[in-house]
């Protein structure tokens, strides 16, 4: 179970869970994922894997639970359609959910993940596909409006015009873009829902609905309500003190995300801004000693995986 703070929450893959120890509840890890030191003394909350032959970072993806591009981020300088057999890379397994709620469903448009608060404090994060530029997904506030296992689609106007070939009604099955589960929202024609093409989560492909994996979709499915709340932001860092430690996590933004794809290594890096600094600050306790110099690297490098960048005066000595 994850302790709720007013601030933010750690949130975790829904893949196994864990206590990293020395950390309280708040830091529930998943796949084993515990506070690991770079070369320059990063302390960062990451798991590894060493590459196998045949891997991709999109199969690594796939089976640690995470988006394509989310990998391709925390590993810059790793091929990622032939990774080095051997080769050891970061695996984002935790992530902090860029606010709390009481309960409902959390889309990360600038994390690329879905951040699911159930009742008994467990928050459940998923990685998810996005819309792609000029379709984006709507931020603000709905709801789950209606539940479908196996639904048809029915492809909207402006979807046809962009792709005459198809019928009005695609019916369930395995040719069907939502693949095996829809939940509908409140904006019409807009859905959270499962995926013919894996390949496409943890990327901005979509027409502006939210894909979810097969497996994460059905998942999610059977814990949510209609009529649970549903918020989507764009937000793209988040902040958490836990410990004696103040962890930022960074992502690209959406034309970063797009540039990762392109394999644009020019992609647009805000750095550090005025709004990662203000809840840098909202977030540290007065104990805390702040490093700015590692604020500021971790916003430049936008890796997506929480880094200690703060640390209390008696961890500090240690």
């Amino acid at each position: 179970m994850i302790t709720r703070r007013a601030f933010t929450t750690l949130a975790l893959s829904a893949a196994a869970l864990a206590i990293v120890p020395g950390l309280s509840g708040l830091l529930g890890l998943a796949g084993g994922a515990s506070v690991a030191h770079a070369a320059d003394g990063e302390e960062r909350l990451v798991t590894t894997y060493t590459v196998k032959k045949g891997d991709t970072l999109h199969t690594i993806a796939q089976e640690k639970g995470l988006g394509f591009l989310e990998m391709r981020a925390a590993n810059p300088d790793v091929e990622p359609w032939l990774p080095e057999v051997g080769r050891e890379v970061i695996v984002p397994s935790v992530h902090i959910a860029p606010k709390g709620m009481e309960k409902g469903v959390l889309i990360s448009l600038g994390a690329m993940r879905l951040f699911h608060f159930q009742k008994d404090g467990t928050v459940n994060s998923y990685p998810i596909g996005i819309g792609a530029e000029g379709l984006e997904t709507p931020t603000g506030e709905t709801k789950i409006v209606r539940k479908k296992k196996n639904p048809n689609w029915y492809p909207t106007e402006n979807i046809r015009k962009r792709k005459p070939h198809l019928p009005a009604m695609v019916p369930a099955g395995p040719d069907n873009p939502l693949g095996t589960r829809a939940m509908y929202l409140g904006w019409p024609a807009y859905l959270i829902h499962g995926t013919n093409l894996p390949e496409g989560v943890g990327r901005r492909v979509s027409s502006g609905c939210i894909r979810m994996y097969p497996w994460d979709v059905e998942s999610v499915f059977e814990k949510v309500d209609v009529g649970l709340p549903v918020e989507s932001l764009t937000k793209r860092h988040s902040v958490a003190y836990d410990d004696g430690r103040l962890w930022l996590e960074v992502h690209p933004t959406l034309d970063g995300w797009n540039a990762l794809e392109a394999r644009d290594e020019d992609r647009p890096r805000p750095g550090l801004t005025q709004d990662i600094i203000n809840d840098v600050v909202a977030a540290a306790p007065e104990s805390i000693r702040i490093n700015w110099e590692a604020v500021e690297k971790v916003a430049l490098e936008e890796r997506g995986y929480p880094v200690a960048v703060g640390r209390a005066a008696q961890t500090a000595a240690r």
